[in-house]
């Protein structure tokens, strides 16, 4: 097993990468891309928040993770890491990677602690074929920004690609703001203008 970080310059660029790799192999076991923002706060690797605060030009990181035998897990990896470089990637080595399988399950627990402080913190699911991804990105980004800002409670939108296919991708995003005067109804409008 073998967990590693590559860094990107934009989500759209690390996208394609991921893309690339869906479509065209060899497939790493595990694929996953946090954009900018998800970057700079550290929910990528859960043990680091905070720690690219120091680095904003960070780019986006991608996970990305090879299980198997010694042997296979060496081929793909090699493989992987040329596409890797052809797309832009720069490789981050270890630590990024081992982070995020040792923490992954982590960040969730940050939930409950945000609540009590007042804080929303919720999370949607969406997915799209790799021709509408850029675009849907997009769209809900500024959908769930302008619903909760005009609510006066301005978020923290985060996103990560989770799971990837040969035709398509899923974008899990984190959203943080305040809870407004009634949280659920808040929730509600910002999510139902993301669809």
């Amino acid at each position: 097993r073998r967990y590693e970080g590559w860094r990107f310059a934009s989500f759209d660029e690390g996208a394609a990468a991921l893309r690339r790799l869906a479509q065209d192999g060899p497939r790493p076991t595990v694929l996953r891309l946090s954009d900018e923002t998800e970057t700079l706060i550290g929910l990528a690797q859960p043990d680091a928040i905070g720690a690219s605060l120091e680095q904003p030009d960070a780019g986006c990181l991608a996970v990305v993770g090879f299980e198997g035998t010694e042997e296979d897990t060496a081929h793909r990896r090699e493989g992987a890491a040329a596409v890797l470089r052809a797309c832009g990637g720069t490789f981050a080595g270890d630590g990024p990677g081992e982070r995020w399988a040792h923490g992954r399950y982590a960040a969730p627990y940050l939930r409950d602690s945000l609540l009590d402080a007042g804080a929303l913190a919720e999370t949607l699911e969406t997915a799209a074929y790799w021709s509408r991804l850029p675009a849907l990105y997009a769209d809900v980004r500024e959908a769930l920004t302008a619903t909760l800002t005009e609510s006066g409670t301005p978020p923290l939108v985060m996103c990560h690609i989770s799971h990837v296919y040969e035709n398509g991708a899923s974008l899990y995003f984190t959203v943080v703001s305040a809870q407004g005067e009634d949280a659920v109804a808040h929730w509600t409008r910002a999510k139902h203008a993301a669809n």
